[in-house]
């Protein structure tokens, strides 16, 4: 099987400010974001990698760089279909603003039926991330292999793998834990905490 890492980036600033971010440019690593990319790489140091896959924004790509600079011998590979959900015309507004509009009640009770506007629906971000995980695997038979990606779209992953769907009642409330690999066969997920 492929083992597959998949890793959340390290924490930025944009947190801070009660906005979504989406695919807003220029959302770096803070310090402390940093000292956690840095802290991943020393750790990952000594595991056999077969290739680092990335998300194309910066805050992914800064994690990746991290751990690549431990395994100088690969080259980071951007990945747009890890890449954050496409909130549209969210991106960049207010989390408060947001949660007042019809729409926020579906996105925390009722993800799947919803397409933000201007930007894609729930149900097409994950078949984007399987889709990235089933070439993952067809591509690196018996490797094993990192992606840096985005919470939303790891909690796909997870959902899948676990087997719950986004109308299950746990939808909202059901959280992967804070690291997670897979031994990824699209016939039979395996998650490794």
């Amino acid at each position: 099987m492929t083992t597959i890492l998949l890793i959340r980036h390290a924490v930025n600033d944009w947190v801070k400010t009660g906005k979504l971010a989406g695919w807003t440019p220029g959302v770096h690593l803070n310090e402390l974001g940093q000292a956690q990319a840095e802290a991943l790489g020393e750790r990952l140091a000594k595991t056999r990698l077969h290739a680092i896959y990335t998300s194309p924004l910066e805050r992914t790509v800064e994690t990746a760089e991290a751990i690549a600079k431990h395994h100088p011998h690969l080259q980071l590979q951007h990945l747009e279909n890890v890449g954050e959900v496409r909130y549209g015309a969210w991106q960049g507004q207010s989390l408060a603003r947001l949660r007042r509009f019809k729409l926020w009640y579906n996105v925390q009770h009722h993800p799947i039926r919803v397409r933000f506007p201007e930007g894609e629906t729930m149900r097409a971000a994950q078949a984007r991330i399987v889709d990235a995980l089933e070439m993952l695997y067809a591509r690196h038979p018996r490797q094993t292999v990192v992606v840096v990606s985005h919470s939303d779209i790891i909690k796909m992953a997870w959902r899948i793998t676990w087997g719950y769907t986004w109308t299950s009642s746990n939808a909202s409330t059901s959280r992967p834990p804070p690291s997670q690999s897979w031994d990824w066969d699209p016939d039979n997920p395996l998650f490794i905490a």
